[in-house]
């Protein structure tokens, strides 16, 4: 019985995908069994050989995990999803998805793991979840750049009406101060909303220390007193779109 019980195992193993690493243990949780992709996935040179080692020291397992396969080993329930830590060579951890089933052994109950290293995945999965923030983010400014907008079309409308009253005025300059003031604003708005929709904007040749000039302005109005910006005199054009360009230096 035992010797077909490990044929059998054996054929399984071979029909599994080569990413999945298998492991075949006994009631103790001693390694008996290993196919190529579980020494791959446990790799580990300076280490004991894999088969004959304890799954314990191979395997990073949570108190309920370990309970639920000692239930298994008992018979109490059938089969076993779960994750767990692996550790290789210079102690490098990394996430695994595992499952067990249990089978008799030489007239004792054993278990059949199937491993696989999730680490690529958990990346990627960590990655989509920080475009979907992004996006939520994309969209909150979208909705606070379009209020801002808002704002700034009717101060900029009035103060071009007030300018015309006060020409000659010491108020002028005041007033002159301020619209500049609103149009910064107001351009920051438009970069944000463009941002926000994803737009680049018309490609063309940027003189690059223009879009300098206009960062600067917002950096010293932005950073604290005790930091600040200078630019190198010499200067180029890039042919790309004017609020890409400050995007990439901000």
């Amino acid at each position: 019985d035992g010797i077909r019980d490990v044929a059998v195992t054996g054929v399984q193993t071979c029909a599994l995908p080569i990413s999945d690493g298998i492991l075949v243990t006994d009631a103790q949780f001693a390694i008996r069994l290993a196919n190529p992709a579980a020494e791959r996935l446990f790799a580990d040179p300076a280490g004991p050989p894999l088969v004959g080692d304890l799954l314990l020291l191979r395997l990073g397992l949570e108190e309920g995990v370990l309970t639920r396969l000692k239930q298994l080993l008992a018979g109490e329930v059938d089969a076993l999803q779960f994750s767990a830590t692996g550790l290789r060579a210079g102690h490098v951890r990394y996430p695994i998805e595992g499952s067990a089933s249990r089978f008799q052994w030489a007239g004792q109950p054993a278990l059949q793991l199937h491993l696989r290293d999730v680490a690529e995945q958990k990346q990627i999965e960590a990655q989509f979840l920080r475009v979907q923030r992004l996006q939520g983010l994309g969209s909150l400014a979208g909705g606070v750049a379009h209020d801002l907008n808002n704002i700034f079309a009717p101060l900029l409308m009035t103060l071009d009406l007030l300018r015309e009253t006060l020409v000659g005025r010491p108020e002028e300059q005041l007033v002159k101060t301020m619209t500049g003031a609103a149009r910064r604003g107001s351009g920051l708005v438009r970069q944000i909303l463009a941002f926000a929709r994803g737009t680049e904007g018309e490609k063309q040749a940027v003189p690059v220390h223009y879009v300098m000039n206009e960062v600067r302005s917002i950096l010293e109005q932005t950073l604290p007193p005790n930091v600040s910006v200078r630019r190198d005199r010499k200067s180029t054009r890039l042919n790309s779109s004017h609020g890409y360009i400050s995007y990439a230096v901000f």
